[in-house]
């Protein structure tokens, strides 16, 4: 895009132009030749202007940010997609604006040792829990907490934020959970959901009245909010629930343990719908955005879709392989994304199995995956300390922080 000071030089330049060809010209040719020039000169800065778009382009890729000596433990876009929120190796969360890759800010938490992250819907807003028991808010326009809430004796390793954004839950490692109301920063409720265990995973019902809480002993309770009083237990895992989700509907509820065990549970009537039992350990599950099934990971580097209705196999994606550490659709449902242990990021085509693209670029396993709202941009993080962003269009990254 030429700026408004280049457009006035480039109008006086014409203007001599045409009177210099009047002059040497016959007045019958001279529109002519005046054309032809000024389409060569169109071309020539169509060329520059493609020139400085790659050199752009070229900076973007180039550019690297220390994130600090250990590895990166989260990273998210903003709602809007204008930045990336990331929560160091170091505790600290570190702002970066998408359009450009500039650090906008780093909030210090070395004293609160930040473990777990999570965003406010309207963005503006960052929840963290720390090894010092504490839950923090953080504005992301700020470098100081907005509030410490207090009231986990254990340090708080999850975080889940209801579809309104209006209560917290937090999970520690001594088996506690706590709600709390996010407009006044108060503790509402805390209990101890486990005796002997910790918090593996929390979600919240869609309709933001039921929380879902697993438990590394493999428990899995429902609890009404705010009261915290107990719904209901399912049985069926043996060990850790590393993941656990609802469908959009709210009539299903999927959940993945270190047993090997993927369980469909029929939320309506609080029984199995269908039990798949893998050879090694479901690391990661998500659930399609607009249809009826949810991909699997696993430790072994399995990776499959399940009809949800049925409980029956669509694909096997890959039979084995390096860990899968996290797994996803994008916002359309039509392509699967998975995390590696090998540090790369892979994508497939949702319904063929067939690969798009292999993303390489960290050299450690690859931690957390986040899609941009717009559903053009991936960013990944890393235990190789980096953060990058990538264009789903062109399979390359725009950013490696």
């Amino acid at each position: 895009m030429i700026n408004c000071q280049n457009e006035m030089h480039y109008g006086v330049l014409m203007k001599n132009l045409f009177v210099f060809i009047r002059k040497i010209i016959p007045e019958k040719n001279c529109s002519f030749v005046f054309i032809i020039l000024l389409l060569c000169l169109s071309s020539s800065t169509a060329a520059e202007e493609e020139d400085s778009e790659k050199l752009k382009k070229d900076y973007f890729l180039s550019q690297s940010l220390n994130l600090g000596k250990k590895p990166v433990q989260s990273a998210v876009f903003s709602p809007n997609d204008q930045q990336a929120v990331i929560l160091s190796g170091s505790s600290s969360l570190e702002i970066f604006r998408i359009q450009n890759g500039k650090r906008l800010r780093v909030i210090s938490s070395h004293e609160h040792k930040a473990i777990s992250l999570v965003l406010h819907a309207g963005g503006k807003l960052a929840v963290t829990g720390g090894q010092d028991d504490t839950v923090r808010i953080w504005s992301t326009d700020q470098t100081t907490a907005q509030a410490v809430m207090r009231g986990h004796m254990s340090a708080v390793s999850v975080l889940a934020l209801n579809a309104g954004g209006e209560i917290l839950a937090s999970g520690s490692l001594d088996g506690t959970v706590i709600l709390w109301n996010m407009k006044e920063h108060e503790l509402l409720k805390s209990t101890k959901v486990i005796g002997k265990s910790s918090i593996k995973s929390l979600a919240f019902h869609p309709n933001g009245r039921i929380l879902a809480i697993g438990g590394e002993d493999g428990s899995l309770q429902f609890r009404s909010i705010p009261e915290m009083k107990l719904i209901t237990t399912l049985s069926g895992h043996k060990k850790s629930i590393n993941d656990l989700e609802f469908n959009p509907r709210g009539d299903v509820f999927v959940s993945g343990s270190e047993d090997g065990n993927l369980i469909i549970w029929d939320w309506k009537v609080k029984k199995q719908r269908s039990k798949i039992n893998f050879e090694d350990a479901v690391s990661t599950i998500s659930i399609n955005p607009k249809l009826e099934e949810i991909v699997v990971g696993t430790e072994g580097g399995r990776l499959e879709t399940w009809s949800l209705a049925k409980g029956t196999l669509l694909h096997q994606i890959t039979e084995s392989g390096p860990l899968i550490s996290s797994t996803g659709y994008d916002r359309n449902g039509s392509r699967i994304i998975s995390a590696l242990e090998d540090g790369t990021v892979q994508i497939w085509e949702n319904g063929v199995s067939l690969h798009l693209k292999t993303l390489k670029g960290h050299e450690r396993i690859v931690e957390t995956l986040d899609f941009s709202s717009n559903n053009k941009f991936l960013i990944s993080s890393s235990s190789d300390k980096s953060v990058r962003i990538w264009d789903l269009k062109t399979n390359e990254t725009v950013h490696n922080f």
